[in-house]
């Protein structure tokens, strides 16, 4: 939404807003709730009988009915979250709505992201880990393993260096587990940084020995 402003202004990209409030409102059945929530984002609370795939159709319908060359570079994208837990804050609610979104966010065939179970088991690790990836720093649990890499004729002509993670409690990590998390979060230079300086006092520690010939990558 943003391109939208830039490029066509402020005008055209509220009057986009008002198109698809009104939509909107002319789609609704009776007993919701639903509104702009701010910036570019709204909120719909139907009953689960109402949440039919033609319904979630219709909210796309506002694309074939273009008024602006700014409207048809619109693209929308629907979170679910199903309410089984009346006792959540609504606000969470809406947060794992959000978080479903982000799940489809930057696929253009898929526009629709639904939350589930392993969504939130997936959210509570990231948390998790993004909380004790200094600690761990601090306390070395994140440990250099070396893979052997030859040459043609067979002779070992150094090592990559693989990072492992001994987290407390549970073993060791495969990188699967975290790296693409502290990728997302910008944490991953701090754990490259780790990793060089491990990496140099490897190499430090084979000076003078048969190994000093060797690299590391």
């Amino acid at each position: 939404f943003k391109f939208i402003n830039e490029m066509y202004g402020k005008e055209s990209a509220d009057d986009i807003l008002v198109n698809i409030a009104d939509h909107f409102r002319e789609l609704m059945p009776e007993n919701c709730v639903y509104g702009r929530l701010g910036g570019d984002r709204f909120g719909i609370m139907v009953r689960q009988e109402e949440m039919s795939t033609a319904f979630i159709d219709r909210l796309f319908m506002l694309h074939g009915n273009y008024d602006t060359v700014a409207e048809s570079r619109v693209i929308q994208h629907v979170g679910i979250y199903s309410i089984e837990d009346r006792t959540i804050p609504v606000s969470v609610m809406y947060d794992r709505a959000v978080l479903a979104i982000g799940r489809v966010k930057e696929d253009y065939e898929n526009r629709v992201g639904i939350y589930d179970e392993e969504m939130r088991k997936n959210q509570i690790w990231a948390q998790e880990i993004t909380i004790e990836a200094d600690m761990a720093i601090q306390n070395n649990e994140f440990i250099p393993f070396l893979q052997a890499q030859f040459d043609s004729n067979g002779h070992m002509t150094g090592a990559g260096v693989l990072i492992r993670w001994t987290r407390r409690g549970e073993g060791i990590l495969p990188p699967g587990r975290f790296i693409g998390i502290f990728e997302s979060n910008s944490l991953i230079y701090r754990i490259d940084r780790y990793m060089w300086e491990k990496t140099c006092q490897i190499l430090k520690s084979w000076e003078g020995t048969i190994l000093s010939d060797l690299y590391l990558s």
